[in-house]
């Protein structure tokens, strides 16, 4: 299944997601594509490094 969108996250949210934790707002730097609640996107850390799908 190909991803709806990546959202690339600052280091600060690279480490709460590392430790189990949620995914605030601020921690994300920027969106790509065009996405709905439910759809699949990709998580990337500041370097480009895929940290999760879902």
């Amino acid at each position: 299944m190909k991803p709806a969108g990546i959202l690339t996250v600052d280091a600060g949210a690279v480490g709460a997601l590392r430790a189990g934790k949620s995914l605030l707002p601020a921690g994300v730097r920027q969106v790509q594509g065009s996405f709905e609640r439910g759809d699949l996107v990709v998580v990337q850390g500041p370097t480009g490094v895929t940290l999760a799908r879902g």
